[in-house]
């Protein structure tokens, strides 16, 4: 049997071990299960931190997973809502294509509308100008055709063109001067006094144009002698009808004190 070399060991190894080389071996033999037990425990604390360690990972990776997908689930409601906003933005584009489309057709609309209020206010006013114009007319035309009544009322050959006893209208309703002085008095003396031409005013005043047109033609047809006393009472009072009845009267008193009723 060989013996060792002391060499190989540091001399504080060689100043320890024992003599006997069964006791070295035992002493080996503990030093390698000390080792060796030692060894065993820090790898066992290496893989209870291992262990540990990964458990942690896990839970993290866990935690990742439930965070991921919570932001897929974020993503998904953001996406819905995106897909909703781009709908709701494309009908507001629409709604808003749709109102600028109105409010142009408002606009013409109003545009036409303020066209026709001119045009009539235009025509209403043209109107009135033409109303005023032919009230004017109507009342120049009033004044002539009483002015030629009453002017055809005073001539002069109304003293043979008027029944027997009867004195001319003049053209303020009463007796004309010839009649007073062939007469010495005017007939009807008793009829109460009516002013002819406050009588012709009322009578334009109240009666239509036509109405006072035909009722002055009627006057004219009687001082020109073409109807009697009783055909002109007749044709007027179917032209004052019974809503001027109070003119007809007057009329007929004007008639009664100028041109009396045949006895």
């Amino acid at each position: 049997m060989s013996r060792i070399p002391t060499e190989a060991l540091p001399r504080e190894i060689l100043a320890v071990l024992p003599p006997e080389p069964y006791d070295q071996l035992d002493l080996a033999h503990r030093i390698n299960a000390y080792a060796y037990t030692q060894k065993v425990a820090v790898l066992e604390a290496e893989a209870g931190q291992l262990r540990t360690q990964a458990s942690q990972h896990k839970n993290h990776v866990k935690t990742l997973e439930r965070r991921i997908e919570n932001l897929v689930m974020e993503v998904n409601d953001a996406n819905e809502k995106t897909k909703q906003v781009l709908d709701d933005q494309s009908k507001l584009v629409a709604e808003k294509n749709a109102l600028i489309q109105t409010v142009k057709k408002l606009n013409r609309d109003v545009a036409k509308l303020e066209s026709f209020k001119r045009h009539l206010l235009q025509t209403l006013q043209d109107e009135e100008d033409s109303k005023d114009s032919m009230n004017l007319g109507i009342d120049l035309a009033s004044d002539r055709m009483i002015s030629s009544v009453l002017s055809s009322a005073s001539s002069p050959m109304m003293g043979s063109q008027v029944p027997m006893g009867a004195t001319p209208m003049g053209a303020n309703g009463a007796a004309s001067p010839e009649a007073k002085a062939a007469g010495g008095s005017p007939v009807g003396a008793g009829t109460p006094k009516v002013d002819g031409k406050e009588f012709f005013r009322n009578a334009r005043s109240r009666l239509g144009y036509d109405d006072f047109s035909q009722f002055l033609q009627n006057i004219k047809e009687l001082n020109a002698g073409r109807q009697t006393r009783e055909e002109t009472l007749r044709k007027a009072q179917e032209i004052f009808k019974s809503q001027n009845a109070d003119l007809y009267k007057t009329f007929e008193g004007l008639l009664s004190r100028h041109i009396p009723g045949a006895t």
